[in-house]
């Protein structure tokens, strides 16, 4: 399937690099490396994924260390939402798209 990512993504990965980075450039670098891969394996498999209607009836969430991938499949598309850490508010982060 074809991969199509939310004006929101380049934000949340340089808020997510950032954060890292503080304490370690090297764990960053490979949090976003680990966090790429797994958005090539969404785009192969998105089904894999199990739907999460208790936060929106599309959407779909993937784990890579302590972030998540939230990602809804539209047609032949996923649609990736947003990437966040697994503390935040993932409603609040998903109604920003609206």
């Amino acid at each position: 399937m074809r991969l199509r990512l939310s004006p929101l993504i380049s934000q949340d990965l340089l808020e997510i690099s950032d954060f890292i980075a503080a304490h370690s450039p090297r764990y960053a670098h490979l949090t976003l490396l680990k966090i790429r891969e797994k958005l090539r394996i969404i785009a192969k498999n998105p089904t894999l994924y199990r739907l999460r209607p208790e936060i929106a009836p599309e959407d779909r969430f993937a784990i890579v260390g302590n972030y998540i991938i939230m990602f809804r499949i539209v047609e032949d598309v996923v649609q990736i939402e947003r990437i966040a850490h697994g503390s935040r508010k993932i409603k609040s982060l998903l109604t920003q798209l609206e």
